[in-house]
């Protein structure tokens, strides 16, 4: 998704952790105020300013992206096959006498 990004995490085998980042927070349209060149205010679509303020509706945005993601991957019905494509993926390779992971 560009600047942002949902990261999935199995601690210790027993304990599933989803993890948003945003590099960018311009990145999310939100209605807010806009001061405009001759003074003016009005409320529109513009993107998310990177301050303390927008921590609340970034935390809104990126809380509803887990979610969406978490109920997306809780409607996987068979998780063997997934759990062998996980252990194939992450398993270490030996080639030319070094390790990769």
């Amino acid at each position: 998704m560009g600047d942002v990004s949902i990261k999935m995490y199995d601690k210790f085998g027993c304990v599933l952790r989803i993890e948003s980042t945003c590099n960018d927070v311009s990145t999310f349209r939100v209605m807010r105020e806009v001061e405009h060149r001759n003074g003016t205010i009005t409320e529109q679509k513009a993107p998310l300013k990177k301050s303390i303020y927008s921590l609340c509706r970034l935390f809104t945005l990126l809380k509803s992206a887990n979610y969406r993601y978490l109920e997306f991957i809780s409607s996987f019905e068979d998780h063997s096959n997934g759990r062998k494509k996980l252990a194939q993926v992450t398993a270490p390779v030996r080639e030319n006498e070094r390790s990769y992971l």
